[in-house]
């Protein structure tokens, strides 16, 4: 019996190793190229928070979910759209860092 990752890849489920995988799945979503500089301005009210705490250099979802006092999966959210966005990336130690460019 087949059971986990292997069965949803076997079913038509696509492996996504970097967000640029995800962005592919939908080529109607608008996304920034790497190289745009990211304003203040174009990052929602919702998600300034979450920017500023990784500004300041806290960078671990946990962390930032201390901070600001609010649920873990709001932060993974606005973490997710952002790093979407091209505002932020998850660099090799696991750490959302701002975006180079």
């Amino acid at each position: 019996m087949e059971h986990g990752t292997n069965k949803l890849l076997k079913n038509g489920a696509i492996l996504a190793t970097c967000t640029r995988d995800i962005i592919n799945c939908f080529p109607n979503l608008c996304y920034k190229e790497e190289n745009e500089h990211v304003h203040h301005k174009q990052i929602s009210d919702e998600h300034m928070p979450i920017f500023k705490a990784i500004e300041e250099g806290i960078n671990d979802a946990n962390e930032i979910s201390r901070m600001l006092n609010m649920p873990i999966n709001t932060i993974n959210s606005g973490l997710f759209m952002m790093e979407l966005d091209g505002i932020i990336e998850k660099n090799s130690n696991g750490e959302y860092i701002l975006k180079e460019g």
